[in-house]
């Protein structure tokens, strides 16, 4: 039935032949306690510390289970629950250095790079809810690649060799025609010197040493850094749709270099089961 978001109380016991005595004041909450699934679709990431030409996210999609500890209606629990996810996360990226290359013959270099990234995500959270509908949180924990990848394309080419495709006079006019060009440059039929090495890293593969144009760009299993707020509506503790945003930190693995990633995620998540020593 309906039930009071807290119920306080305070009693007196009086004694004959004594003072009265008052006891300390109950404040009591009722408190729900279940498992969940939750599935959702991360949206605009992006690369931090990136300086590319252009930087293209493609959307993946993520699934989680949770344990949470909450008030029914109102109130804050702090380190409610936890929670385990799968994501997914994918970038790809262009950049362009001129005089890049050690090779005195090449003045300019051109990389295509994709990323793919698949977590796992081990997360504590905390949430206030207000009258068992809208509920603002924040959580923080662990991200372990567990399986990943990192693909390259690149074309070192001189002044001689781009104007001799008919790119020469276009080719610094990066406002209007950079990606143009860049594509042109890639996928030219003979480049004076290219190169398309690929490698995988995460805690179910062994890293694979990886050399672009001489660069070492090998990656390393590292265990990265992971906080998120979110904001949630809905019947809270049956079933709710929620924004996420995610803040990644991956001190020494992708290239040997650190990787941060800012991601939203939409989801909905569902309620599968409630403990029986969730109500108190």
């Amino acid at each position: 039935g309906k039930k009071r978001e807290q119920v306080k109380a305070q009693t007196t016991v009086e004694f004959e032949g004594g003072e009265p005595f008052t006891t300390n004041k109950v404040n009591r909450t009722w408190h729900h306690t279940g498992f969940g699934l939750k599935l959702g679709a991360n949206l605009m990431p992006t690369l931090n510390n990136y300086e590319a030409l252009s930087e293209s996210p493609s959307q993946y999609y993520n699934i989680g289970i949770s344990k949470r500890s909450t008030p029914l209606l109102s109130g804050l629990s702090l380190y409610a629950g936890w929670e385990a996810s799968l994501s997914g996360l994918a970038f790809e990226s262009r950049s362009v250095a001129p005089n890049g290359s050690d090779n005195e013959f090449f003045d300019v270099q051109l990389i295509k790079e994709t990323i793919n990234l698949n977590t796992l995500d081990l997360q504590v959270q905390s949430e206030f809810r207000l009258k068992g509908i809208i509920g603002i949180g924040v959580g923080g924990g662990l991200s372990i690649p567990i399986y990943s990848s990192g693909d390259f394309e690149g074309v070192n080419l001189s002044s001689t060799d781009y104007d001799s495709l008919g790119l020469g006079e276009y080719f610094f006019d990066f406002e209007r025609t950079r990606m143009e060009v860049f594509d042109q440059l890639l996928n030219a039929q003979n480049p004076l010197f290219r190169d398309d090495p690929s490698s995988v890293f995460g805690w179910v593969q062994n890293p694979e040493e990886t050399l672009i144009f001489n660069e070492d760009v090998t990656s390393k299993r590292n265990v990265g850094y992971l906080f998120h707020w979110f904001l949630e509506a809905g019947a809270l503790n049956n079933a709710a749709v929620g924004l996420r945003q995610n803040f990644r930190f991956y001190p020494n693995s992708y290239k040997g270099q650190c990787l941060t990633i800012n991601n939203f995620e939409a989801y909905i998540r569902f309620r599968l089961a409630s403990s029986k020593k969730g109500l108190r």
